[in-house]
């Protein structure tokens, strides 16, 4: 975000995803949550992304949206953050992405 702050090496969330737990007390839980951090890492690591800011959550992490493709920027239905909800490993955070 190039706005009134900087998140450069921040945690963040990715906006409108419900992540799974790596600490879940259930074991599948866990292991989709395993699944779902190896999946992202593979589509976004080390790759040019397209990130639009969605401004900050409750505890002041930077919330954003994830593109792979300059073309498909601003586009939901075509984001990482959908994505991962349409792979199984994550649920759309209070019942929608956008």
């Amino acid at each position: 975000d190039n706005g009134f702050y900087s998140y450069l090496g921040s945690n963040c969330r990715l906006f409108g995803v419900n992540a799974y737990e790596l600490n879940a007390p259930d074991p599948v839980k866990r292991q989709k949550a395993v699944e779902g951090r190896t999946w992202l890492k593979a589509q976004i690591e080390g790759k040019p992304v397209f990130i639009q800011s969605k401004g900050l959550e409750k505890y002041g992490r930077p919330l954003f949206i994830v593109w792979l493709n300059e073309a498909d920027f601003g586009d939901a239905s075509k984001s990482v953050n959908k994505a991962l909800i349409d792979s199984g490993l994550a649920v759309a955070y209070m019942g929608e992405l956008i």
